[in-house]
């Protein structure tokens, strides 16, 4: 069964005083407006899309889509690091003692995210197959 979605025109209030406008308004009103095969397609295919999203990310306990988001902060901490350690290599300023220092902190510091970022990997892989998710597609979106 094809169903072909319509829109209507809003509903104009009968108090209009101008003839002009209800000319216009009888002309308008009596046909509805129809999407092209084109956009019907286009629309089903994302609220598909939309639906699978949806249904695959609804499937997840809550527990683990805590785990999911722990791990992209910790994954965004680990870059935001990065970024800061390879400025304090660069810098020409600071005392050589006082850099090799703060590199070192740094450095450490970002051990210890990533030991972090594996941890909870580790921990969402160990939820995951104690849930009992086993569909691919979950798996794939999940761990990556």
């Amino acid at each position: 069964m094809k169903i072909t979605p319509t829109i209507h025109q809003p509903a104009v209030s009968a108090k209009s005083n101008t003839s002009s406008n209800n000319s216009l308004l009888t002309k308008e009103v009596g046909k509805p407006l129809r999407l092209s095969q084109r956009d019907t397609n286009t629309l089903s295919t994302q609220q598909t899309e939309q639906s699978e999203k949806g249904k695959s990310k609804s499937k997840l306990p809550a527990h683990i889509e805590a785990l999911i988001e722990q791990k992209k902060e910790l994954k965004e901490q680990i870059e935001e690091q990065q970024k800061i350690l390879e400025s304090l290599k660069s810098r020409n300023d600071l005392d050589a003692q006082i850099k090799q220092d703060l590199v070192k902190q740094q450095t450490e510091y970002l051990a210890q995210l990533q030991i972090q970022l594996l941890s909870v990997s580790r921990a969402l892989q160990d939820a995951l197959k104690k849930s009992g998710v086993n569909d691919p597609s979950q798996l794939v979106d999940v761990l990556t």
